[in-house]
């Protein structure tokens, strides 16, 4: 026997009737008298078999009639109409089925009634697939209690597993360490923080990973928290190679940890592309100065299953975090592709172990290009996107996106650009109040304010800290103009890098507006097809790097030039 559920269009024109209802009580003056439209489930029920509701389901012109003088009446909504002749369909498969389910019915009536009922199917399915409805997506196949989606999202882990730091037995000493080190454990339990000193000096014998391990959980057991340190185990590549142990942390989920020291050593991350062609991947290396030399912490790769990446930029928070920015064309384990190509975000400590990763992505393609952190663990992105990631996106060809999550991965806005033609975001940097400039290309005006020189005009605009444009203004003329480097200096103002029709060049303008002259400018000369790739700003000076084919830059007042272009 087939059967249907109708809660779904019975609650449906509960919900709407009621928002309705609301609606003209909260009016100053009550609307005109709406035609009243009594709903076919409300009326008195009727035995499925009955031979009249039989009888109107064999004879009907029509299984859903949008005409039917019940309810096409002046006044009544058009999603009511549309609502209750689905009901009166699917009622009318109702009393066929339920015919042919007594075991009365003559073997030589079924066949008629299966007939009738799939030409009735046939009719329903038609009408919903070119029906719209005001929120409401009605979907065809069984009722169930649950379902399963594509995209999983994982349960946060309970343990941390850190890197190898020493080979052979757990109890061999741990190179590098001199017994000086001290540094916190801090636990947040129950909205309070637990800080929990572990003081290198105080463990007994040598320094191996099994005296650590149990001087730490000593330590932590007498602070109250849950939180254990343990050894962890990593075999060798081959039989000949030697196991490897490190440190884990195994906590739960109603306690939080983080590692702090007050002296840290400091460190350099690369990003960089491995590979070529279908085989090219992203990767992000950590390097530490040794001293005699340079050391490589950790070598990340950022690989899909099948597919390449790339990675475009990288930018550490204020608690040791680093991201890492670019485009893939393959699932990262973290949600599906939605185009060509799309953006991703990944989040690492500073062990390179991966925190989060984020994916964003329109029907067509994503590229992230820049990145930035705050002060407060706030990320964002901003590149190219062709399609949509807004509903309110109209522009045409490649826009400039820029997206911001808080410390978890939680997306906080989106802004597409969308002027008339191709346009990108290239540099990216949050101001002291948490506002972002962004700074790019495009072939076409970004606002009504602004004028578009011709070609690519350099761009810089500024946001809000919930993505609201402040302002913006173009730079350049008839040429490719571009901005492809910011930052921020001590007063909150931008220094800006362009390249304009071939001649880079640096500026200095206000934060307060988008319309003041710039307070200097500086000219490098001719880079011919080179580029300004970062400034940064510190002890009242500007760094600029890039690349040239000039082999003088003295342009800009430099006194010289150490290695020419040959």
């Amino acid at each position: 026997m087939t059967a249907f559920d109708f809660s779904a269009l019975s609650n449906y024109y509960t919900a709407k009737s009621q928002l309705r209802l609301a609606g003209s009580v909260a009016a100053a003056r009550p609307p005109a008298a709406a035609a009243v439209s009594v709903a076919p489930w409300s009326q008195k029920a009727a035995d499925p078999v009955s031979i009249s509701r039989l009888s109107d389901a064999l004879t009907a012109t029509s299984f859903v009639d949008t005409g039917d003088s019940a309810f096409n009446k002046l006044g009544v909504e058009q999603d009511h109409k549309k609502l209750f002749a689905l009901y009166k369909g699917l009622s009318r498969l109702q009393a066929l089925a339920a015919r042919a389910s007594q075991t009365s019915t003559p073997a030589a009536e079924l066949s008629g009634l299966n007939r009738r009922v799939q030409a009735g199917l046939t009719e329903i399915k038609s009408f919903l697939s070119d029906k719209a409805f005001d929120e409401l997506t009605l979907l065809m196949g069984p009722r169930t209690s649950t379902t399963d989606s594509a995209l999983k999202i994982a349960r946060p882990p309970t343990k941390y597993a850190g890197p190898a730091i020493v080979g052979g037995a757990s109890s061999n000493v741990i190179p590098g360490l001199t017994g000086s080190e001290v540094f916190t454990a801090s636990v947040v339990k129950a909205g309070a923080t637990i800080g929990v000193t572990m003081d290198m000096s105080a463990v007994t014998g040598d320094l191996s990973v099994d005296n650590v391990v149990s001087y730490m959980n000593v330590q932590m057991e007498a602070a109250g928290v849950t939180t254990r340190f343990t050894r962890s185990i990593f075999e060798g590549k081959t039989a000949s190679d030697p196991k490897r142990f490190g440190i884990a942390v195994q906590t739960v989920a109603s306690e939080r940890v983080s590692l702090s020291a007050a002296g840290t050593m400091p460190a350099i991350y690369a990003a960089s592309v491995a590979g070529s062609g279908a085989a090219q991947n992203g990767q992000l290396i950590k390097l530490t100065d040794e001293g005699a030399g340079v050391a490589s912490k950790f070598n990340s790769k950022i690989a899909p299953a099948s597919g390449v990446t790339d990675v475009k930029a990288t930018a550490v928070d204020s608690n040791g975090n680093v991201y890492a920015v670019g485009s893939t064309t393959g699932d990262l384990g973290s949600g599906l592709v939605q185009g060509d190509q799309d953006v991703y975000l990944r989040k690492y400590d500073s062990a390179g172990q991966l925190v989060w990763s984020r994916l964003l992505g329109a029907a067509a393609s994503a590229t992230g290009l820049a990145l930035a952190t705050d002060s407060n663990g706030n990320v964002a992105i901003a590149g190219k996107v062709t399609g949509r990631l807004t509903t309110t996106a109209i522009g045409g060809g490649d826009d400039t996106f820029v997206t911001k999550y808080d410390s978890e991965g939680r997306e906080l806005f989106t802004r597409q650009i969308a002027p008339a033609l191709n346009d990108q975001a290239n540099a990216l940097a949050f101001g002291a109040d948490g506002s972002l400039y962004v700074a790019g290309q495009t072939k076409s005006a970004l606002s009504a304010s602004v004028t578009h020189g011709g070609g690519n005009d350099a761009y810089l605009m500024k946001l809000t800290s919930t993505g609201s444009l402040d302002w913006a203004r173009q730079f350049g003329g008839t040429g490719d103009d571009r901005a492809s480097a910011l930052a921020i200096d001590g007063n909150g103002d931008v220094v800006l890098g362009t390249v304009e029709a071939g001649e880079a060049k640096v500026r200095k303008l206000l934060s307060s507006g988008g319309t003041s002259a710039a307070v200097w400018e500086v000219s490098l000369g001719a880079i011919g097809e080179g580029q300004v790739s970062s400034l940064a700003v510190a002890d009242g000076a500007v760094y600029v790097a890039g690349a040239t084919d000039n082999a003088d830059l003295t342009a800009g007042g430099a006194a010289s030039i150490v290695a020419a272009h040959g």
